[in-house]
């Protein structure tokens, strides 16, 4: 069997571990102010100016039913980017790039059918990480609503610059 080696960036929200494939993460920088929108399902908690663009906060901790709590200066937005957009994940730590052995992802059907979010599942020696799918974070009507929801508080946005700057992914701890 061929090995196919993919590397992926692990982080944790509260006590879950998750990871992204490392070629969707952009940039992982320290948590900014966001502005919450109405009217928005609860994991997204909010938006953020980044370059100009206005993209969403996911909170994980809603996405699956987890422990919360509300960000803290220490936390970190990982920055990436979906078929629909960029988009930032709240993460409490980003733990660290690992590679993996393709071979070794469980994939969620195997577990549980209907996990929309997750692409698979590792097992470390530490236990294991969700490796989350980012394409299936927001659905057609939940992008609707977003675009809907933004349209309608522009003027909030007006010269807000969070100073995230551009680049590769890049961890700034």
């Amino acid at each position: 069997m061929v090995k196919k080696v993919i590397k992926l960036l692990v982080f944790q929200n509260v006590n879950q571990r998750f990871a992204l494939p490392l070629d969707v993460v952009k940039k992982v920088v320290q948590v900014v102010e966001f502005t919450g929108l109405p009217k928005m399902p609860d994991y997204i908690s909010g938006i953020i100016n980044y370059h100009g663009d206005v993209i969403p906060v996911i909170n994980m901790s809603f996405l699956f039913s987890i422990e919360s709590r509300d960000p803290e200066i220490t936390d970190r937005l990982i920055i990436a980017s979906t078929l629909k957009g960029k988009l930032a994940l709240l993460a409490t730590v980003v733990n660290d790039i690992i590679e993996i052995d393709e071979n070794d992802i469980v994939k969620p059907d195997k577990i549980i059918y209907g996990m929309r979010f997750v692409k698979g599942v590792i097992k470390l020696p530490d236990g294991m990480v969700l490796i989350n799918d980012v394409d299936k974070f927001l659905s057609i009507e939940e992008l609707k609503l977003f675009e809907e929801e933004i349209m309608n508080h522009t003027d909030t946005l007006d010269g807000v610059d969070f100073g995230i700057e551009d680049g590769k992914t890049q961890i700034n701890n």
